[in-house]
């Protein structure tokens, strides 16, 4: 008979929805860890056979799945949270508030500010089963990577880059050579492989010169790394786009050679039927937020079916009514692409059950260029994994754990969450972040940081 092999951290006896190729879903499964990733995943008398570990975690009552992918945050602007509602209630909001509000605060974010931003969003992230996020871009990056390596989360981080409007605050305008420099120096600071991994971004085109667009491009290509980018996102950027170039912006980047699998592009709201072709023949990404259904009809689903990687994303703090907790967006976007799709053909079941949640988990894996890597439980995948409690009321009395987690779960209901194989959250408790600190300076900075915009 052969001795069980040793391995650092077994999982067991958990209800596992593995989102693997197949579906798979386990009532009584457990799961092998070594070295940061997983050894198995398998029925639990099995892995008690052929495993054993020094640490082990109950998985009796909870359900494991993949930690969920954040497609598209913005880690600078998470002490704007609620900023626009109080905004909106004293009928002061200005439009557009990318340029009025947004830009103007990561403006004047010091280093420690990001790194304090880093803090409390990773808190949040975790807390909620967020294991893994694709920042679009702030000011001072390399404060954001050392803040976020220290929480133990996956991520991607990016430079914001502008050097092509005079509408924006000094601070945030560079030149051309100075924003190619600052983006090549994250991606080689942070290559690919590490928990933080450096990218490029390119805020939008309406304030990136082709120049610009076409040497990121270049120097992401040779480097093997993303460019992160709002696309699609507003109507005018589309009439920017024409009267300047003479064509819808997928067509400008299609001609500048720039619209491949180096591009992430976030929102994607204004697709037509053919550009979402597009997407699929030339190869870029789309992360998807719930707030796409405050300005347009997004075409999530037809992504999603197409075979263009596609994940979700909250779009940070100040813009997502709040939210960091990806189960609820996912919830929201089920119910915004039945809503889309359904009622005009009377399909009551346009998206199933667990299609958003496969977008926020596989999918973004997916559009994150690590496909395999995270996203599924499967064998040799990181070991990146969220248990959800099942003793709550409302857990309890669904069907099954599977019908709960795709119709019922929220953030809340996280108990546990390993990143690489490392207990990050238990019992609710995140421990890598003191949260207690956090929140308290982030109280007082932010009362600062808005009063630009005479709230109070």
């Amino acid at each position: 008979m052969t001795a069980p092999k040793t391995v650092d951290t077994i999982v067991e006896h958990a209800y596992i929805v593995t989102f693997d190729d197949a579906g798979t879903v386990l009532a009584d499964g457990s799961i092998a860890i070594a070295d940061g990733a997983i050894t198995a995943v398998g029925e639990a008398a099995d892995i008690a056979a052929a495993y054993t570990a020094a640490e082990v975690i109950d998985g009796r009552h909870r359900l494991a799945m993949p930690g969920l992918i954040d497609a598209h945050t913005h880690i600078a602007q998470t002490m704007m949270k609620g900023l626009f509602p109080e905004l909106q209630r004293k009928g002061k909001q200005e439009w557009p508030v990318w340029r009025r509000y947004l830009i103007p605060f990561e403006a004047n974010l010091s280093g420690e500010d990001m790194e304090l931003s880093m803090q409390l969003a990773a808190a949040n992230m975790l807390a909620h089963g967020t294991t893994t996020f694709y920042d679009a871009g702030g000011p001072h990056p390399h404060h954001t990577a050392r803040a976020a390596l220290a929480t133990g989360m996956r991520g991607m981080i990016g430079r914001s880059t502008l050097d092509d409007s005079t509408e924006i605050p000094e601070s945030m305008r560079m030149t051309t050579d100075e924003a190619i420099e600052e983006n090549i120096r994250l991606v080689e600071d942070y290559p690919a492989g590490g928990l933080i991994t450096g990218s490029m971004a390119l805020r939008q085109i309406m304030n990136c010169s082709p120049e610009l667009i076409t040497t990121i491009h270049a120097e992401a290509l040779a480097r093997g790394a993303k460019v992160h980018s709002h696309l699609l996102e507003g109507t005018d950027e589309i009439d920017y786009a024409v009267a300047r170039y003479g064509k819808r912006p997928i067509d400008f980047l299609v001609d500048l050679g720039v619209f491949d699998e180096t591009l992430h592009a976030a929102h994607a709201v204004y697709a037509t039927p053919w550009d979402v072709q597009k997407f699929r023949e030339h190869g870029p990404s789309v992360a998807h937020c719930r707030n796409n259904y405050n300005f347009g009809t997004p075409r999530a689903l037809e992504y999603w079916r197409a075979g263009v990687p596609i994940g979700l994303g909250t779009d940070g703090a100040a813009t997502s009514q709040g939210m960091l907790d990806m189960f609820r967006i996912a919830s929201g976007v089920t119910m915004g692409q039945q809503y889309t799709y359904g009622p005009v053909v009377h399909e009551l079941d346009a998206i199933a059950p667990d299609e958003a949640l496969q977008m926020a988990t596989r999918g973004g894996a997916a559009a994150l260029g690590m496909a395999g890597r995270i996203g599924q439980l499967t064998a040799e995948a990181r070991a990146d994994i969220v248990l959800l409690d099942l003793d709550s009321v409302d857990a309890s009395v669904s069907v099954t754990p599977f019908s709960y987690l795709v119709d019922g779960a929220t953030g809340h209901d996280v108990d546990t969450v390993l990143v690489d194989g490392r207990t990050v959250v238990s019992g609710g408790e995140v421990l890598t972040v003191d949260v207690d600190r956090v929140v308290s300076a982030a109280r007082t900075r932010q009362i600062e940081l808005v009063n630009d915009f005479n709230v109070f």
